[in-house]
């Protein structure tokens, strides 16, 4: 079943790869040592190896040229074919901190483990530099990456109680950040790769600091390697790394990588694979002067919003002939969240249709009027032809455990959301448990009578639950100013009901907001899961985000009381697509101490998830509508703690479609 799962990671990067837009010509790893190199922005990477006594599979995302961020699990085995003895989790992080300049090396500051297992736990910096056809590395390495010795730590100048401190290579707790950079020594470690003339090549020659003191105290006859490696790469595919090398004179390595890179700006091709046809229904008039029309916007999923802008606006012109009219004011709406209102003068959005003006013109002169009276009493009424329908294959992967290698659940979700009357939102979803590990796992500590859910696996045993189904509804105060309700089955495991106020200054970067539930757990014995038990819990978070300037990602910070009535924080990483993938990374820090459910202690998480959309060859066009998502999470599965409820309809995700960095971003779609 591993091996079964393995070849499904690789099938499923592979069926997502895109036409690759880079070929690797430098090494982001030697043999057993990192370099200060880092992939190209927005790559993902799946990577399995195997060093005795260790075989270890991992996920990972560019999330900006400057920082990288992987989930890996590695387990202890003396035969890569069996279960493994010990399962060492872990989240690894790689930050570039300078570029290479013609006199300087590239610098990356790196973590292993910066979140997991001790016994995989290091922190290093890199030094590369490229000369001809080598690439030269060099560097210094703490924790286990640096067991070997060499010299005593340098960081304890600033502090020798704890940067000095005596560091434990194994033990039963996690790695923490007061770890990182301790221990009484650190070790060198170096090497070089040298670019052959067969391109797909590479030749490598590394010395690690990895003394393997651990594996030789705890297990039985097991000699370390000495600290050098010989090897190669191969990359006889832009999207497939292939490696291997002999090191410390005894054992083989042996690494197999897979890579995509995901476009961020390629709307032609974008548009060409969605049917969009402009209708005037789209377009809400309002009786206003015949020399200033204003109109509302009624937008629509699957492409951008300057792309709508353009296409209605053309209808608009086209159908009252464009007679007098000296302006156009647009507003766009999008499930009763209100924009501002863009008012583009006449002369310029001709140039632009016709093809004689720039886009770049007519952004500069565009009026944003955000301070619009009687905002509220003049909301427009929606029609109900607005809706959003999907389907959606979701695979969630555990590699956190200690005990196992991992456990997983796939689940095919049917979900969508209706306009009704009065502006109100009517949500509904199913979820089928398509197979799930957990139901054959036996569970070491029985269920909580309050438990938040680590009684997942009981959700799995129904063929089919009620995913959500609500009554929600969203307005805007201002442009600025954005409020929801939901009431109803909110998730798979609550119901309940609760709001969410957002403020998101239209020309900022940066936006805040409050959310607020009550909610009773829903009992998985019942059919669908449609009953609820328990008493009412009460959930609620500050919410912080900021947009990175040029990089495309967005930060966030969701700070307040968790699910199981514990305090922490959601720090979260994500990027979006101009295709409509998204990845994610996230890390839950709490104040209170979790076990999973084979009884090992969690007292802070993280998790990666990386969506991705796409269509069915020759599909009608109703199935090419609703069809179709792939979501792969890798998360723990089965916590109490740090667990936040799924909003099933988040503000900021929401009216990103009337935000100005949808505008900023894609207004190059303003132009045929």
């Amino acid at each position: 079943m591993r091996s079964a799962f393995a070849v499904l990671f690789a099938c499923y990067f592979i069926f997502i790869n895109l036409p690759c837009a880079f070929a690797k010509t430098e090494a982001t790893q030697l043999n057993t040592v990192e370099t200060a190199r880092t992939l190209p922005e927005n790559s993902l990477s799946l990577q399995f190896d195997t060093l005795p006594p260790y075989y270890s599979g991992s996920i990972g995302a560019q999330f900006s040229d400057r920082f990288y961020m992987q989930l890996r699990q590695t387990v202890q085995t003396s035969n890569i074919l069996d279960g493994g003895k010990k399962a060492l989790p872990g989240m690894d992080l790689k930050l570039k901190l300078f570029n290479e300049t013609h006199f300087t090396p590239q610098v990356a500051l790196g973590l292993k483990s910066a979140i997991g297992h001790k016994k995989q736990a290091g922190e290093y910096i890199a030094l590369t530099k490229r000369f001809y056809d080598f690439d030269v590395t060099g560097g210094m390495a703490w924790g286990r990456l640096g067991s070997a010795a060499d010299i005593k730590n340098p960081l304890r100048i600033l502090s020798d109680s704890h940067f000095g401190k005596e560091r434990p290579l194994d033990g039963n707790d996690s790695n923490k950040m007061s770890d990182w950079f301790t221990g009484e020594d650190v070790a060198f470690f170096g090497g070089v790769s040298w670019q052959t003339p067969y391109e797909p090549l590479k030749l490598t020659l590394d010395w690690n600091g990895d003394a393997y003191k651990s594996e030789e105290q705890t297990i039985a006859g097991y000699e370390g390697p000495d600290r050098w490696a010989i090897g190669a790469q191969y990359t006889p595919f832009p999207w497939l790394e292939l490696s291997g090398a002999y090191t410390g004179g005894d054992k083989f390595m042996a690494r197999a990588r897979f890579f995509d890179t995901l476009p961020t700006r390629s709307k032609k091709a974008y548009k060409d694979n969605v049917q969009y046809n402009p209708v005037p229904r789209n377009i809400l008039s309002e009786h206003s002067r015949r020399e200033h029309p204003k109109t509302r916007l009624v937008l629509a999923d699957g492409v951008s919003t300057p792309y709508q802008i353009r296409q209605n606006a053309d209808l608009y012109l086209a159908e009252s002939n464009g007679q007098n009219i000296e302006t156009l004011s647009i507003q766009p709406v999008y499930f009763g969240l209100q924009g501002p209102d863009l008012i583009l003068p006449k002369r310029g959005l001709d140039a632009v249709l016709n093809g004689s003006g720039s886009g770049n013109e007519l952004w500069h002169s565009m009026e944003v009027k955000k301070n619009s009276k009687a905002f509220l009493k003049n909301s427009p009424s929606l029609p109900l032809s607005q809706n959003k329908y999907g389907l959606k294959l979701q695979h969630v992967e555990d590699i956190t455990q200690e005990y196992k290698a991992y456990t997983h659940r796939t689940s095919l979700l049917a979900e969508g959301r209706q306009i009704l009357p009065f502006n109100l939102i009517a949500g509904f979803g199913l979820r089928s448990t398509l197979y799930s590990s957990m139901q054959d796992t036996p569970v070491l500590k029985s269920f909580p009578k309050d438990a938040v859910r680590s009684d997942e696996i009981l959700y799995t045993k129904n063929p089919v639950n009620i995913e959500r189904a609500y009554l929600a509804k969203l307005i805007s105060l201002n442009p600025e100013i954005h409020m929801g309700v939901s009431a109803g089955y909110l998730e798979e495991m609550f119901a309940g009901a609760g709001g969410e106020i957002l403020y998101r200054p239209w020309d900022k970067r940066w936006a805040i907001g409050a959310e607020g539930w009550l909610v009773k757990k829903r009992d998985a014995k019942s059919s669908l899961a449609r009953d609820t038990k328990g008493d009412l819990l009460r959930t609620g978070h500050l919410n912080l985000y900021y947009d990175i300037p040029y990089q495309n990602l967005t930060a966030s910070v969701n700070a307040g009381y968790f699910l199981a009535e514990d305090m922490g924080a959601k720090f979260e990483l994500s990027k979006s697509f101009s295709n409509g993938a998204r990845v994610a990374g996230f890390i839950t820090v709490t104040d209170e101490t979790d076990k999973d459910v084979f009884g090992s202690d969690m007292e802070y998480y993280s998790g990666l998830t990386i969506s991705m959309p796409f269509n069915i060859p020759k599909a009608p066009g109703y199935i090419d509508k609703i069809c179709c998502e792939t979501e792969l999470q890798v998360r723990p599965l089965a916590r109490d703690k740090g667990q936040k409820l799924d909003n099933p309809l988040p503000l900021y995700q929401m009216s990103e479609r009337i935000s100005s960095r949808e505008l900023r971003e894609n207004w190059q779609d303003i132009a045929p």
